[in-house]
């Protein structure tokens, strides 16, 4: 049986004209009221749905959810929201799961508050109001306190994300064949408004979530052209073949969908698409990474038995990638060269650890490898120093912690197994050849290092994966009283080595 990864995909919308925004920003303003209305119906009504709503399963303890709260709340017609009924019904919800999350928070912690809807960002005007009557203060430090908060308070978001929980309560339209047009339809009136034109809607677009002709005659929605950039090399945006193909091709599936607004009245759909992904293989071998493959592309495969299959190092890691790009741009600034978006891309780092990862799934799909990654938890002040990029160095633990995640999900839906959180300790001052101690070699920078006993010179970061991967096979329990893990790297590398 398959299973599901949830991925989201930011669909930028382009600029609305004044009309449709004024039309927007009213119904978005009526949202955000109407959740801390529903917030507040809800802190007066706290002992009803304390009563009401815990959820009681036939096998475990009882608990407050999303489902059991709404259960308890009244209807679409008792707040009088005037928002589409599918928008209204997506904002109870939320608000439900909101409470249910508070009441299991309370019970871990009884101090702790009543949630509240997210605080609007403040205006230019409210600021200057700010900063004068602050320069006007007395001794009031809480007065104080919240004229610094607006003064300096700058989320990106505008207001509440609005939510449309069902794929049906939206739609992503484009034209057959043209998927540099695309279009979000978004319910967002009640159905006796008399704001807007009605739409009509004669098929020549097709709904992205059925795959069939979107025919409809409707004045209770926002019809928003979606940004695709164009990709120079040809061919369609990443975000068109990695989301949008796969649903045409029935390989995904739409979910639900939030619209949010930054600052610059600029708009989002945050789209939740369903993967079916296969089930996971039994590994045939495994993958060691650590760290050092940010430094350099280094990795190692082992068999189940331990020994080596496969081991790699390059010169080019992601921090030299960037520092490359980096020393390039500067080359052509000086020479007075075009420099092209392809040039600025080297810099992204999210991008090469994305083309990092998508690398390792490969080796990982070819060897039926688990990947192993170590855990960096303990290391959370490893800062490695590479030219052109400060004086000060790099710390590892944040690209670290984001190549982790990357893999996570996509390992997920190639069907690799991975394992995380692999304990690191001496990972490269053990000999993958006798399982003694080595040392770095001060010669080569500290890049290899040659064992005390048999003298073999292996590659630094090499060892390093090789040791991580070898670890999946160490069992504490065998070899506490026979010495630990130090007797065990030994007995590994000489079983290898046999």
């Amino acid at each position: 049986m398959a299973n599901t990864q949830f991925l989201t995909v930011s669909l930028p919308i382009r600029p609305l004209t004044a009309h449709k925004y004024e039309v927007y920003n009213f119904r978005a303003n009526v949202y955000h009221n109407s959740a801390q209305e529903i917030l507040d119906w809800c802190q007066e009504n706290l002992a009803l749905l304390k009563r009401d709503g815990l959820y009681t399963p036939k096998v475990g303890t009882p608990s407050y959810t999303g489902d059991s709260i709404r259960s308890c709340m009244p209807g679409l017609p008792f707040f009088g929201i005037r928002l589409a009924s599918s928008v209204v019904d997506a904002l109870i919800s939320d608000v439900a799961a909101v409470v249910a999350s508070h009441l299991e928070q309370k019970k871990a912690n009884p101090r702790a508050e009543w949630p509240t809807v997210f605080t609007p960002i403040a205006d230019d005007d409210q600021r200057k109001d700010a900063i004068r009557e602050l320069g006007n203060l007395g001794n009031d430090l809480a007065e104080e306190n919240r004229l610094r908060d607006i003064i300096t308070y700058r989320p990106k978001i505008v207001r509440r994300p609005i939510t449309y929980g069902r794929s049906r309560d939206f739609n992503i339209l484009y034209r057959n064949g043209d998927m540099q047009t695309m279009y979000v339809w978004l319910p967002l009136l009640p159905g006796d408004n008399k704001t807007l034109q009605p739409y009509k809607f004669d098929g020549s677009l097709i709904d992205l979530a059925t795959g069939e002709p979107f025919v409809k005659r409707s004045n209770t929605g926002l019809l928003m052209p979606v940004i695709v950039p164009e990709e120079k090399e040809g061919g369609d945006h990443w975000y068109v073949t990695r989301f949008v193909m796969p649903v045409i091709e029935k390989k995904a599936f739409v979910k639900s969908a939030k619209l949010i607004e930054m600052e610059g009245k600029r708009l989002f759909l945050n789209v939740s698409i369903a993967f079916d992904v296969p089930t996971v293989y039994e590994p045939m071998a495994y993958l060691g990474i650590t760290a050092g493959t940010l430094e350099a592309m280094s990795y190692a495969v082992i068999d189940t038995k331990g020994k080596l299959i496969s081991g790699h190092t390059e010169k080019l890691g992601v921090f030299s990638l960037m520092a490359n790009s980096k020393r390039k741009i500067s080359r052509k600034q000086a020479s007075g060269r075009h420099i092209g978006v392809k040039d600025y891309r080297g810099q992204h780092r999210d991008e090469l650890l994305h083309n990092l990862a998508n690398y390792l799934i490969d080796i990982a799909l070819r060897h039926q490898a688990q990947i192993v990654l170590q855990d960096m938890s303990e290391q959370k002040g490893v800062v490695v120093n590479i030219r052109g990029h400060g004086k000060k160095g790099s710390s590892l633990a944040a690209p670290w912690r984001k190549l982790e995640f990357i893999l996570g999900y996509k390992a997920k839906l190639a069907g690799v197994p991975i394992r995380t959180g692999m304990w690191r300790a001496g990972a490269n001052n053990f000999c993958i050849h006798c399982g003694h101690k080595c040392e770095a070699d001060k010669e080569t920078h500290y890049r290899e290092v040659q064992c005390t006993m048999c003298y073999a010179r292996e590659d630094r970061r090499v060892t390093a994966c090789v040791n991580i991967a070898r670890r999946v096979l160490y069992r504490r329990s065998k070899w506490e009283d026979k010495g630990g893990y130090e007797a065990w790297h030994r007995f590994i590398a000489r079983e290898c080595e046999l």
